[in-house]
């Protein structure tokens, strides 16, 4: 390298980390995190933002990717408005740093730290399927580990609304309510179509189509 971290790409990090890697990451992050405008709410959130999902790709800087979603987070609230931070017209929605933040605490071992963050991000967009897809995962996670069936069960039915149920998940969400339910799969179905009913869009009503004549239009028998 010639100029040190200047020439490291802190966007381009993976899972391949050696401690040489790690090392230079760091570094690199530190020198553009100083060069991020503090009085540019917008930028500070979005690089920041940046930061610590490149730290979060390598699966092992969960101290670095907490870091970097704290400040990104800290920049959202900053501004004393519920508006996202934009950047070339793309809005940081808030659910972002909530469940990037989330799952660096998570994969620290500090569950009770992280479960705000992860169950604010579920309830501010839980309707959306990517959120679903990333954030229920680690909210059943914790839930396991703390043997709360009812919340497994829960999280299991959102990602059954969603068609993220994998024939294993299927078997764990059976287990989970019989554990609720003294052993018994009965109404578990009808549980599903419930949730179903409430959590997924209504049908869009179909009106019947009547064809009126158009003016001047006569009908000929042959």
């Amino acid at each position: 390298m010639k100029n040190g971290a200047a020439d490291f790409n802190i966007l381009q990090l993976t899972t391949t980390m050696t401690a040489q890697t790690a090392k230079e990451a760091r570094r690199a992050a530190e020198a553009f995190a100083a060069k991020i405008p503090s009085d540019d709410r917008d930028r500070a959130a979005w690089q920041n933002m940046l930061l610590a999902m490149a730290f979060a790709r390598t699966d092992v800087m969960w101290p670095e990717t907490e870091r970097y979603s704290r400040k990104a987070l800290a920049y959202w609230d900053s501004g004393g408005t519920n508006e996202a931070p934009k950047t070339n017209g793309l809005a940081l929605e808030r659910a972002v740093p909530l469940t990037v933040l989330g799952q660096s605490i998570a994969k620290q071992g500090r569950d009770a730290d992280a479960e705000p963050y992860l169950r604010e991000a579920y309830e501010r967009a839980a309707d959306e399927p990517g959120v679903v897809g990333q954030v229920v995962p680690l909210l059943l996670d914790i839930a396991r580990r703390r043997g709360r069936f009812d919340e497994q069960q829960q999280y299991l039915i959102a990602l059954t609304l969603y068609g993220q149920l994998t024939p294993e998940l299927r078997t764990e969400l059976e287990e989970a309510y019989r554990r609720i339910h003294s052993g018994s799969l009965v109404g578990l179905e009808a549980t599903l179509d419930r949730a179903y009913e409430a959590e997924l869009p209504k049908a869009i009503p179909v009106e019947a189509f009547i064809r009126t004549p158009a003016e001047g239009q006569r009908t000929v028998l042959t």
